[in-house]
């Protein structure tokens, strides 16, 4: 709901990243997009254990999330990190495989039961719970997402 969110939050092989997609009054085009995308796909980054499990803090219980937060983030560049991922407007999760299923393919079906499981409830470290839309691309270029809904309570 942040109106002015200049950038979306790009999680690639347990690394965050901020990628701009909005500069001095204009929406970059799709090559600049893609040169921010290809940098972090070409990048040698690795992320610590915790940045690599970061992520499941958001789908677990909310109490303990709000202890972690106030413990781990209340300042520094753990403040600031957490602050570009919650001010970003949304999150894109670059795969380290390919999602591989053919829908037409009735003999294949096991594969798009895999790829939509992975989308809905794959695995807690890849997906940002508290962004309420992450989407999913794997290295095939084939597209997921996921969208989180707060009913309250």
């Amino acid at each position: 709901h942040l109106e002015d969110s200049n950038h979306i939050a790009v999680l690639h092989k347990g690394c965050y990243y901020k990628v701009i997609i909005y500069h001095k009054g204009r929406l970059l085009n799709s090559r600049e997009i893609q040169f921010q995308l290809s940098c972090i796909l070409s990048g040698d980054a690795e992320a610590t254990q915790a940045e690599r499990n970061m992520a499941s803090l958001t789908a677990g219980d909310r109490v303990k999330w709000a202890e972690v937060r106030e413990k781990y983030f209340k300042s520094g560049v753990n403040k600031s990190s957490l602050d570009i991922i919650e001010k970003a407007a949304f999150m894109l999760v670059l795969h380290d495989g390919p999602f591989e299923f053919d829908i037409l393919d009735i003999k294949r079906r096991e594969e798009l039961h895999k790829y939509g499981k992975r989308c809905m409830t794959g695995d807690v470290n890849e997906y940002w719970f508290d962004k309420s839309f992450n989407l999913c691309v794997g290295t095939n270029a084939r597209v997921g997402k996921r969208v989180f809904m707060n009913f309250g309570g």
